[in-house]
C-alpha cells in the first residue's frame, strides 16, 4: 500500500515538474520571438504560470514602444486601455490628450 502511494506522488511530481520544463520552453521561445502576438499567446496558454509577471512587464513595454512609434492619441489611448495600471500609463494619460489636442488643430476640428 505504501508502494502504491509513493508511485502515485512519484507520478504527480513528475507531471507537474514536465508542466513547469514545458511552460520554461514555451517561455523561452516566447522571448526569443519578443512580439505582442507571442506574450499574449503565452499569458493565455499559462494564466497561472510562473512567468506571468515577467511576461505581463515584457508586454507592457512592447505594447508602450508601439505605441510612442505610432504617437497618436488613439495609440496612447490603446496603450491606457489594455495598461491602466501599467509602467507608462502616467506618461500616456499625458501625452493622449495633448495628441489629440495637435490632430484636432492640424484637421482644423
Amino acid at each position: 500500500m505504501k508502494f502504491a502511494c509513493h508511485l502515485a506522488l512519484i507520478a504527480a511530481l513528475s507531471l507537474a515538474l514536465a508542466g513547469c520544463e514545458n511552460e520554461y520552453s514555451v517561455y523561452e521561445e516566447t522571448k526569443a520571438a519578443n512580439t505582442i502576438d507571442a506574450y499574449q499567446t503565452f499569458l493565455e496558454q499559462y494564466p497561472d504560470g510562473v512567468n506571468v509577471a515577467d511576461a505581463k512587464e515584457r508586454l507592457d513595454n512592447l505594447e508602450w514602444a508601439e505605441a510612442t512609434e505610432i504617437a497618436t492619441s488613439g495609440a496612447y489611448e490603446d496603450y491606457l486601455r489594455n495598461f491602466p495600471e501599467g509602467l507608462h500609463a502616467e506618461e500616456a494619460s499625458l501625452e493622449a490628450p495633448k495628441l489629440a489636442w495637435q490632430e484636432a488643430d492640424w484637421e482644423g476640428t
